[in-house]
Parts: C-alpha cells; sequence; structure tokens
C-alpha cells in the first residue's frame, strides 16, 4: 500500500519540477531584466563619471589658467604700487625742496632787508657824527687832510672793485661760451 510519506515525497518533487519549470524561466526572465537595468545603471554611471572626470579636467585647466592670471595681476599690482610709492617719495621730496628754498629765500631777503637797513642807519648816524665832528672840533687844515686821504682810499678802492667785477664778467663769460 502507499504510504502517506511516500504520496507526499510524490507530491513534493512533482511541486518542485512544476515551480521549477514555470519558475525558472520567470526568474531568469526577472533576473534578465534586473541584469539589464544594473547594466544600464552602471552604463550611465559610467558615463556620469567620464562626464565628471571631463568636467574635472576642464575645470582644473581653467582653474589653473585663472590662477595664472591672478599672479599676474598681483605682480602687475605691486608693480604699480611701488611706482606709485617711488613716485610719492619723488613728489614729496621736490614739494620739500621747494618749501626749504622758498623758506631759505625768505630768510635771505629779511636778513638783506635788516642789513640794509642797519647799513643805512649806520651811515646816517657816522655822517651825522663825522659831520658835526668835522664842522665843529677840527680845524680846517687837518679837514682838507682827512678830505684828500679819504678821496685817495675812494680811488683805490673804486679802481680794485672795478677789476674784480672786469675779471668776474670775464669768468662768467668763458662758464657760459660766449
Amino acid at each position: 500500500m502507499i504510504d502517506a510519506a511516500f504520496i507526499v515525497l510524490i507530491g513534493f518533487i512533482s511541486f518542485i519540477a512544476i515551480a521549477f519549470r514555470y519558475g525558472y524561466k520567470k526568474s531568469l526572465a526577472g533576473l534578465d531584466q534586473q541584469i539589464a537595468e544594473i547594466s544600464l545603471t552602471v552604463e550611465k554611471a559610467n558615463q556620469a563619471l567620464l562626464q565628471a572626470k571631463e568636467k574635472h579636467s576642464y575645470e582644473t585647466q581653467y582653474s589653473s589658467l585663472i590662477e595664472n592670471e591672478i599672479n599676474e595681476i598681483y605682480k602687475r599690482i605691486q608693480h604699480q604700487i611701488e611706482e606709485i610709492r617711488a613716485q610719492a617719495a619723488i613728489d614729496f621730496e621736490k614739494a620739500m625742496q621747494a618749501r626749504t628754498l622758498n623758506a631759505d629765500s625768505l630768510m635771505d631777503r629779511q636778513r638783506k632787508e635788516v642789513i640794509d637797513a642797519l647799513q643805512n642807519h649806520i651811515t646816517t648816524a657816522a655822517i651825522k657824527v663825522l659831520e658835526e665832528l668835522f664842522t665843529n672840533h677840527l680845524p680846517a687844515k687837518i679837514h682838507n687832510d682827512i678830505n684828500s686821504a679819504s678821496l685817495t682810499k675812494l680811488k683805490t678802492v673804486f679802481q680794485n672793485t672795478t677789476k674784480e667785477d672786469a675779471k668776474d664778467f670775464i669768468q662768467k663769460k668763458i662758464v657760459n661760451g660766449n
């Protein structure tokens, strides 16, 4: 007689055979479909990777160009800064020289004016004193001797001054080449 375990075994083997026959094709089709989807996803990922690599290469190249351009601009700016600093120093020095020259010329003019005023005052005072001395206190003979000595001295001074002026004129003419 047929044992219940035997029937279960035959039912199990039949189930496996039917499941294998119909399930194998469906599972293979499902696996093939998943493989195709995975292959498509991998291919898209590879394309995205290639595009990303190209973009990265382009960005790297562009970045190095921009960096070189920035460095060049920085060098030019530094050079311009140095030129501006040098020009500012030159302008400052010129301004200081001009102010110094103006101050020196102003001081020289004031000094000359003071000296001229003092000479005029001293000369006027000396003339008054000498006139009073000559007119009131000296005899006529001494008065005439002093006048003669003064005229001789003035003639000598005038001749020496004229000779020195002539020498200066000749030296200036030689220096100027005229």
